[in-house]
């Protein structure tokens, strides 16, 4: 029964992933954005995810975000202002 919940967690975060990730693709080509950006939700307790905000330059600190979820992505800081620079240069 334990397993049972925590297989349902699993596949339900992951469904709320896929739909964030479809919607923040929707967002960014309805209005156009290009480059370094985050598209932010928030997540109701009936599961619904609600637009909040879109960061058109997010932070490079310490304790920003958007860093830590490139990271999570495989992408090393490094790795990521080269792209960046790329990007701009092309």
């Amino acid at each position: 029964k334990d397993n049972a919940r925590v297989s349902d967690r699993a596949e339900t975060g992951s469904h709320i992933s896929d739909m964030a990730r479809s919607y923040t693709e929707r967002l960014a080509e309805y209005i156009g954005l290009r480059h370094l950006s985050r598209i932010d939700f928030f997540l109701a307790s009936d599961g619904r995810l609600i637009f909040n905000e879109i960061n058109t330059f997010p932070g490079f600190t310490s304790t920003s975000l958007y860093p830590r979820l490139i990271e999570r992505a495989g992408i090393s800081p490094r790795t990521l202002v080269r792209m960046l620079i790329d990007d701009t240069l092309a």
